[in-house]
């Protein structure tokens, strides 16, 4: 168990009893509609980049959760891109000029921050089918590019396009 948490504490690791209950909270589609929650998302693994229209290491990942987003969809890999404190206005005048195919929510009020007890961005949360987190980072750089990749195929298989390499 010891070993378990220091390993958890030294690769950033949240510990697996965290669970996406918290993020019951609606967050609202940047596009206008319904708002959804991320446990709507139930059986799914759900992938969660949280993000601002500022943040210059946001910009220069969002096309490695585009393509995780289209090679592992569907192995049932749910990528939601939520950008975290900014009004709808500021966010879609951005994404107007920087389209995105991934899902993009609001989260005006950083609640999904709040609930993963981060306060900074880049911030990648990796949840399973039944709701429990299991494992979020923030700051984003090519070893955990490689973390990430690796843990998506502990749990869905591996396209061909993103090989799983173990950091």
């Amino acid at each position: 168990m010891i070993r378990a948490l220091a390993a958890a504490l030294i690769l950033g690791v949240l510990p697996s009893a965290v669970s996406a209950e918290p993020f019951g909270f609606p967050l609202a589609p940047v596009e206008g509609g319904k708002p959804v929650s991320l446990s709507a998302f139930k059986d799914k693994m759900l992938l969660v980049e949280l993000w601002q229209t500022h943040c210059e290491p946001c910009k220069v990942w969002r096309p490695f959760f585009e393509k995780t987003q289209a090679s592992f969809r569907d192995r049932g890999l749910v990528v939601m891109s939520v950008d975290s404190g900014e009004d709808a206005k500021t966010v879609q005048s951005y994404l107007k000029a920087h389209p995105s195919s991934l899902r993009q929510f609001l989260d005006p009020e950083q609640k999904v921050s709040a609930a993963l007890k981060t306060n900074g961005v880049p911030t990648v949360a990796l949840i399973g089918t039944d709701g429990a987190l299991l494992w979020a980072a923030t700051g984003f750089g090519p070893s955990t590019e490689a973390d990430l990749l690796w843990r998506i195929g502990q749990y869905a298989p591996v396209s061909a396009a993103l090989p799983m390499v173990k950091p």
